[in-house]
């Protein structure tokens, strides 16, 4: 690769990096636009949040369960698998809102970062096994 391609395809990286992992700010919170998105084709991003006590809380917003239709079930196992903490919700059928976060010092925001982007890239089997349940049972 020429350093002249090199640079080219540099500048297209940020083009995306620009376009596509937006970060806006609110009073509230940091939101992180995220380069996935959910089955409903809304676009998935990361809530981060300060909290009281100086810790972060990093969220989904409650978007996943909502967007991927997932039920409580679904919700329990995706934290349970990458240890994060969920809302106390009822089981109400879908669709619902139901935070899946992580409470975790600043030095620790990446790693929390990942597990809601890989629980929202797990929610997609859920999604599918959901639709073949649903499928099954309208026979």
């Amino acid at each position: 690769m020429t350093k002249k391609e090199q640079q080219k395809i540099e500048a297209a990286c940020e083009d995306f990096r620009e376009e596509n992992l937006r970060i806006y700010q609110t009073d509230r919170h940091v939101e992180m636009l995220l380069p996935i998105l959910y089955d409903d084709n809304d676009g998935a991003c990361v809530f981060i949040t300060p909290t009281s006590n100086g810790f972060i809380k990093v969220s989904d917003g409650g978007e996943t369960s909502f967007h991927q239709m997932l039920t409580m079930e679904n919700i329990r196992d995706l934290c349970m698998r990458y240890e994060l903490q969920r809302e106390n919700m009822p089981d109400d059928d879908p669709p619902f809102e139901c935070e899946i976060f992580d409470v975790v010092n600043l030095d620790n925001l990446d790693h929390a970062i990942w597990r809601i982007i890989m629980a929202i890239r797990d929610s997609y089997e859920y999604v599918m096994a959901n639709r073949i349940i649903s499928r099954i049972e309208q026979r």
